[in-house]
């Protein structure tokens, strides 16, 4: 479950004038042992996707955004573009 994304660094962004990069890391339950700082071995997925203009769209709109696209990436399980790209390391 991916909960909302707060607005703060959206709106840095888009005050700036910066992209949005979208990115998804799978896989961490499986090596991150609950309540501690424990880390077993195992593989992580980080996907980045492609940059997002922000100019002309307000933070809430964009958290939005990219929250649907990490969710997407999140379930179908791969990157959604043929820009976008995966790195999984053992850890």
């Amino acid at each position: 479950n991916i909960r909302p994304f707060k607005r703060g660094a959206f709106m840095l962004a888009a005050e700036s004038g910066s992209a949005v990069v979208p990115v998804t890391i799978r896989g961490t339950r499986s090596v991150l042992t609950p309540k501690t700082y424990h880390v077993r071995s195992g593989l992580v997925d980080v996907i980045v996707g492609v940059p997002m203009a922000t100019e002309g769209v307000s933070s809430g709109d964009m958290a939005n955004r990219v929250h649907d696209e990490v969710l997407a990436t999140f379930k179908n399980g791969k990157a959604l573009d043929r820009n976008s790209y995966s790195l999984s390391r053992e850890v």
